[in-house]
């Protein structure tokens, strides 16, 4: 992923996104859930996709999707996108390992 194109979300609108999506693994593909809109949308896990909240925009990327269904799920999706694009930033590839040191430094 391009740095250029990265901007880190703040708490306030991670919390939002974290508020306005439900999203969960149904049958290989990703199924997001607006909270307040009665539409859920079926995602291809291999492909990037987009989210909106609080007047920001969120690419999940397919690493990351592989990330959070191996290991993070008891987290949010954009929570661990968020983690992986601080990883980006200071140029480095996100894992495991680097995502969860984030996940208990931020506890």
């Amino acid at each position: 992923m391009k740095t250029y194109n990265i901007k880190l979300l703040s708490d306030k609108e991670l919390q939002a996104f974290k508020e306005k999506y439900k999203i969960s693994l149904l049958n290989n593909q990703i199924l997001v859930e607006c909270n307040n809109f009665n539409r859920p949308t079926l995602h291809i896990k291999d492909k990037t996709f987009f989210l909106f909240a609080a007047g920001r925009k969120i690419n999940i990327t397919p690493n990351i999707i592989e990330l959070w269904i191996n290991h993070f799920q008891n987290y949010h999706l954009v929570e661990i996108q968020n983690y992986a694009n601080m990883l980006y930033l200071m140029l480095q590839n996100p894992t495991k390992e680097d995502i969860e040191k984030i996940i208990n430094r931020n506890k």
